[in-house]
């Protein structure tokens, strides 16, 4: 590991004044969601269309079109990640494999880095795949992930969420929260 810091100060001087809390994601999700980041699936075909904002209280991605007829593939509920089952409109059963994406990606707190002074120290999500995560020591919580329905379930949903967050900031914070409020 490499520190940088001001000349002269001994290496054991960039962990003085640090405090560490340790979260779990639908709390970080909440307050998040109130300083404006975005939590959302992402949108993959020209066929599909984001609804219900991107705050992750109910985003969702639907695929729509004549050919297809689907209803909701993903959504963020709570800050939950979900890749639905491939269900046609009531009635008309479950959608072949061939003609749907059985993976669904997501974006989780973007747009936004980290209040000034504050970092990520571990993100722990459960279930899927990490397409993009952040490092320890990162400014920013954004991260990417995936969700795969196995093909033996294609009549079920598959789920993630954010079991832990820790993060580093201030001795000067008064709370974890305080890592979100930024303009």
């Amino acid at each position: 590991m490499t520190l940088r810091g001001p000349a002269g100060q001994p290496w054991s001087a960039a962990f003085e004044g640090r405090r560490s809390w340790t979260i779990n994601g639908i709390e970080a999700w909440a307050v998040a969601k109130e300083y404006g980041y975005e939590f959302h699936p992402v949108k993959e075909h020209d066929d599909e269309v984001l609804s219900g904002g991107v705050d992750g209280t109910n985003s969702r991605v639907d695929q729509g079109g004549p050919s297809r007829e689907c209803y909701v593939l993903a959504r963020v509920v709570g800050g939950n990640m979900i890749a639905q089952c491939p269900y046609r409109r009531p009635g008309r059963g479950i959608i072949e494999s061939d003609d749907f994406d059985d993976t669904r990606d997501f974006r989780m707190f973007t747009g936004k880095a980290l209040a000034p002074g504050w970092i990520v120290r571990d993100i722990v999500v459960s279930g899927g795949t990490w397409i993009d995560r952040p490092e320890p020591g990162a400014t920013s919580l954004e991260f990417s992930y995936r969700l795969t329905i196995a093909k033996r379930f294609y009549d079920r949903s598959t789920s993630a969420r954010v079991t832990r967050i820790v993060l580093e900031g201030p001795a000067s914070a008064s709370s974890w929260e305080d890592a979100f409020k930024v303009n």
